[in-house]
């Protein structure tokens, strides 16, 4: 099994012991984000460090 496979995400999840709710995935393929947002999971695109920084910190309202 691999990405964007829903199932991959889903055991992932399962083995942290979290929703896919509360799950982000960072990666720099838009299919493989695609894959893990149908079941629920939020996406980051990396692109760049510092975009992908500034969109987490966003995300989760860090400042610095």
């Amino acid at each position: 099994m691999r990405k964007p496979s829903r199932r991959i995400y889903a055991i992932a999840c399962e083995r942290l012991g979290i929703d896919p709710e509360e799950a982000v995935m960072i990666d720099d393929l838009q299919q493989n984000l695609d894959g893990a947002a149908r079941i629920g999971i939020g996406g980051v695109l990396h692109t760049a460090a510092a975009d992908t920084r500034r969109q987490l910190a966003e995300r989760f309202g860090i400042t610095a």
